[in-house]
């Protein structure tokens, strides 16, 4: 099971990386057992949970795409679905 949480309607990456870094929603995504990545539309990683850093070895997401997080064979079609 996964969540989608949309970007696209945010005016910038500024706003969408504000509007997810606050009060409860951040409180619970941080905390979250489970991995979870929040991607804006062209694929930019805006932020991950301490439990999809521990799986990935990653401390940051600093210049990460999420096509950096599949399979060398499957980043093709993730960069077809975001186009």
């Amino acid at each position: 099971p996964h969540c989608t949480v949309r970007t696209d309607r945010v005016a910038s990456r500024r706003t969408a990386v504000r509007t997810l870094s606050g009060g409860l929603f951040a409180e619970v995504f941080e905390r979250a057992d489970n991995p979870m990545v929040v991607v804006a539309p062209r694929g930019e990683v805006l932020r991950m949970n301490a439990a999809a850093r521990r799986l990935l070895g990653r401390a940051d997401v600093d210049r990460l795409d999420v096509a950096d997080l599949v399979p060398e064979d499957s980043r093709a079609m993730i960069r077809e679905f975001l186009d």
